[in-house]
């Protein structure tokens, strides 16, 4: 097993929507929270979760709490972190949306179309747009390989320059088009 090899001794490692019928049992001996899901949960596994796995050095994030009896059964079970729509509700941010195409295509067409390429820069500006790292992280993981790619660096180096510009141009002539569909669509009012 991959994790086993890897040394995380300088990382906090959660893992996440956690319930009672967790298929990887083998995993929950390196993390260090388990973060258990309270909407898919019932109150007896949320127990029960808490009781089977706590060793005195794992810790218990509590998610998705809703309301104050939520917040407060969990805390009264022993959990030490909370996350969830009773402490935060969504917010409507209003503002001018920077399109991506505008800022990080440029750059990395820039980048990568230089004699001489730089994989850290490419593999920064990539990781700096949201929508571009996920296409990259989705083709790198189309093809079969032995392990799952989740590092834009990682999958930077084994698409290489070369399938890097075309992958670039492809995903540039997407994003050309759907906003030129958009501008269209606006123009005839549809």
């Amino acid at each position: 097993m991959l994790y086993k090899k890897y040394d995380f001794k300088f990382e906090t490692v959660a893992l996440d929507d956690f319930t009672i019928d967790y298929p990887y049992k083998e995993i929950i001996e390196i993390v260090d929270i388990i973060k258990v899901d309270f909407m898919l949960s019932s109150k007896e596994d949320i127990k029960k979760i808490i009781k089977k796995y706590s060793n005195g050095n794992k810790k218990f994030l509590a998610e998705k709490i809703e309301n104050v009896d939520e917040f407060n059964n969990a805390v009264s079970l022993g959990y030490d972190y909370f996350q969830g729509y009773f402490f935060s509700k969504p917010i409507m941010v209003q503002g001018k949306k920077i399109e991506s195409l505008e800022i990080s295509y440029i750059k990395l067409t820039n980048e990568i179309n230089k004699e001489e390429p730089n994989y850290k820069i490419i593999a920064s500006i990539i990781e700096s747009d949201l929508d571009m790292s996920y296409k990259l992280l989705k083709i790198v993981n189309s093809y079969s390989l032995s392990s799952k790619v989740s590092s834009i660096p990682h999958a930077v180096s084994l698409m290489g320059i070369s399938e890097l510009r075309k992958w670039a141009s492809l995903v540039l002539i997407g994003e050309l088009f759907n906003r030129r569909t958009f501008i269209w669509k606006t123009y005839r009012g549809s």
